[in-house]
């Protein structure tokens, strides 16, 4: 990403990127439901189709990276459960003493959801990738803001215009009465 965007800048393009459609994948055997907020979310499972292909969904990049964070974690820790379980059991079956405590120390690293080594490869099988890049993919439409309309100077025409005497014009003077239109329904008609 361009490091060189500062401020509002880089928080619109934030905005923008949490809209783009991404393409991510159930490998599980069971429908993942993706809660945000009051909403729902079903990625179906990796032999369900519910339009976007087996076991795949698409969805708002936000989404998918809350998708892919709780799978991923969900993915390690049944992956450490089982292990336990099975070191549980094999301890129990040379005749341990305290099989579930000595399971649990010889195993206290795996599991782990920090470990980017282990997050990774499940990462990567569950984020397919960027389906369409919002404002991007799409056909961009110039919104032009409208400016308030200034109320126009009377006298702009004027402001500019020098006074030279030569342009001055003579005024009928008042004593002149200039003739005066009288309507037809007010006129007197002489017999």
């Amino acid at each position: 990403m361009d490091t060189s965007l500062q401020g509002e800048a880089w928080h619109k393009e934030q905005r923008r990127r949490s809209q783009d459609l991404i393409r991510v994948a159930n490998p599980t055997e069971k429908d993942y439901v993706l809660v945000w907020e009051d909403q729902k979310f079903i990625i179906p499972s990796k032999d369900n189709d519910k339009g976007w292909g087996k076991g795949m969904r698409v969805m708002q990049r936000y989404l998918a990276q809350k998708y892919t964070k709780e799978l991923t974690d969900k993915i390690i820790m049944e992956k450490g459960d089982k292990e336990l379980e099975e070191r549980k059991n094999k301890l129990r079956d040379r005749g341990d003493v305290d099989p579930t405590y000595n399971a649990n120390i010889q195993l206290q690293y795996a599991g782990r959801t920090d470990d980017s080594k282990t997050r990774e490869p499940i990462e990567d099988t569950l984020w397919m990738g960027i389906e369409e890049e919002f404002g991007v993919d799409s056909e961009f439409v110039e919104i032009k803001e409208e400016k308030p309309m200034m109320m126009k100077d009377p006298f702009q025409r004027l402001s500019d215009k020098k006074y030279s005497p030569d342009t001055l014009k003579v005024v009928a003077s008042i004593e002149e009465k200039p003739e005066i239109y009288i309507a037809k329904k007010d006129r007197k008609v002489e017999v």
